[in-house]
């Protein structure tokens, strides 16, 4: 396998979203509705039953009685809708036209979302409430056209939030019970819309630490027999917590920290241990009577549990992989507790593959979902990153199928996502040539030699002992042995006494005529040459949110 640094490097700046330009010109008018001027009646009533299908149980919003009021009031009373009952139904329709392309015209979407913007100051002068739901509704919005926006409406809305009072803990007398608990939901919903923006549009929670409740707290509301929804909107709401806590102390910190590693670890491993069981995935194979849109919120709520573990432990993959003969350990814990937290990482991407398959096979989810996308591409990221470590050390391809086989899975999802988001396809033509390009085979890899004899030997050997050996001094020999025996051996840089000795590397492979025919612009000029002892790419470019894909994995020519 021949890698080209500078060439691949390019790739990971990729445009992703340069095709909105044209939408900043003022080039066509905007239509906002009116009661004079209505959306067509059966498309609303279309968007709002799809609302409630997605939308709608992860996040609550509106109550289906809600929706069915405002429905009632633009299209039934002869009266018309008062400016803040429209405002809100295009609000709650206007997510909605978000999840299919193909369905909603573009121009009708726009005007949802728009007429529902026009009516805000009225939304919010007859109920802070209203105002908060609507804000709500224009943040998830937003988040599927990745603006930045969403921050604005989220904050916003934290703020009305916390002028009503419904950070505290005390009930207004002038509020029915009922009336609380929904609030109270209004409000846990804008906790997770500010905590999942952070952790996947890149935005440090520290921002938010003036608005109370913190995102570093929990936040309960108190329901005597909950529904299923509301059980899934509770796990979603700690689980995004936790995940903009691993974003915060872990891993934008400039040095990487085992011990905090360690105690978001014990905190998530504690949320899984007490999620109820009707959340759990076990329970999906045995209550037939689950809906499908139970299932996908299940499914959609794991999805964010698995990439709490991929931002919690991908940091660690990176770090071992830029660790050399010479370098001393520095972290503040030992070797095996890292190669456990990268073993990790590997698995929570491997297990999310394994969901966008169910998810894909159930025909449950849809083309703009960014929760699906960003997740999907970090997972894929993750085991190519793998593969990538695996196949630069000598490991052969037959031993990275199943990686390469979940990759596949998170591009399928990527590719089926991106035939409705420009987003997604951004991110499915970056991954996917790295995907082709480690699963080309050397054309003049050596084979059947000595030397290949030897090299299996010591991968099998290193095999039996890799991680019980790190528990004493931490070397850098013991570091990088216990680095290649996670990945499979990709890592064969140590030496032991009276082991098989680690004959010299093969001479570098060629460019392939695979190579030749999928990337001719990148096969000119000399080989380059695959150095086992340089693992180091500086200036790694930066993709997608928080994600830092590092380019260590790819040595220096």
């Amino acid at each position: 396998m021949s890698v080209l640094p500078e060439q691949l490097a390019r790739l990971f700046s990729l445009p992703v979203g340069r095709e909105r330009l044209q939408n900043k010109i003022a080039s066509s008018p905007v239509e906002i509705l009116n009661n004079r001027k209505l959306a067509n009646a059966s498309i609303t009533r279309l968007l709002i039953d799809c609302f409630f299908s997605c939308t709608g149980t992860l996040f609550y919003i509106f109550s289906p009685r809600d929706a069915a009021e405002l429905f009632q009031s633009a299209y039934m009373d002869t009266a018309g809708a008062t400016k803040a009952s429209l405002g809100a139904l295009c609000a709650l329709a206007s997510v909605a036209s978000q999840y299919d392309d193909l369905e909603i015209d573009g121009s009708l979407r726009q005007s949802y979302y728009e007429t529902a913007k026009f009516y805000l100051d009225e939304c919010i002068e007859e109920d802070e409430v209203l105002g908060m739901r609507v804000l709500c509704c224009l943040a998830i919005y937003c988040a599927m056209d990745r603006r930045l926006t969403a921050w604005t409406w989220t904050l916003t809305g934290l703020k009305l939030a916390r002028l009503r009072g419904l950070h505290l803990n005390r009930r207004p007398l002038s509020t029915s019970p009922e009336e609380w608990i929904a609030q109270r939901k209004v409000l846990r919903t804008l906790i997770v819309l500010g905590c999942w923006v952070a952790s996947t549009l890149g935005i440090n929670p520290q921002i938010m630490e003036a608005f109370q409740p913190g995102f570093h707290e929990p936040f309960a509301v108190l329901e005597d027999h909950p529904p299923f929804e509301s059980v899934a909107q509770a796990q979603m709401t700690s689980i995004c917590i936790l995940t903009s806590g691993v974003l915060r102390d872990v891993f934008l910190p400039t040095e990487l920290s085992l011990v905090a590693t360690r105690e978001y670890k014990i905190k998530i491993v504690d949320w899984l241990s007490k999620l109820p069981p009707i959340m759990q995935l076990e329970s999906l194979m045995q209550d037939q009577d689950l809906t499908l849109v139970q299932r996908r919120c299940t499914f959609l709520v794991h999805l964010n549990y698995l990439g709490a573990q991929l931002l919690l432990y991908r940091r660690h993959s990176l770090y071992l992989s830029t660790v050399h003969r010479d370098d001393s350990w520095e972290l503040d814990g030992d070797v095996a507790e890292a190669l456990a937290y990268a073993k990790d990482a590997l698995d929570a991407a491997t297990q999310s593959s394994r969901i966008f398959a169910h998810l894909l096979s159930e025909r449950a989810t849809f083309k703009r979902s960014w929760l699906v996308i960003y997740q999907s591409f970090s997972a894929c990221t993750m085991l190519l990153f793998h593969v990538a470590q695996k196949r630069l050390h000598g490991v052969s391809l037959a031993h990275c199928e199943e990686e390469l086989s979940s990759a596949e899975t998170c591009l399928t999802t990527l590719h089926f996502c991106s035939e409705g988001d420009i987003v997604a396809k951004g991110y499915y033509d970056m991954l996917i040539f790295y995907y082709r390009a480690l699963k080309i085979t050397p054309e003049h890899a050596p084979t059947g030699t000595a030397h290949g004899s030897a090299m299996q030997e010591d991968l099998e050997l290193s095999s039996m002992d890799g991680p019980a050996r790190l528990q004493g001094e931490s070397t850098p020999d013991k570091i990088v042995e216990g680095v290649s025996n996670l990945s499979n051996h990709a890592f064969q840089h140590s030496r032991r006494d009276g082991m098989v000795p680690r004959p010299p590397p093969p001479p570098p492979p060629q460019i392939s005529d695979s190579v030749r025919r999928w990337f001719p612009e990148f096969t000119t000029g000399p080989y380059l040459r695959l150095s086992r002892d340089t693992a180091i790419y500086q200036d790694a470019p930066v993709v997608g949110g928080p994600f830092q894909w590092s380019a260590n994995s790819i040595p220096r020519p």
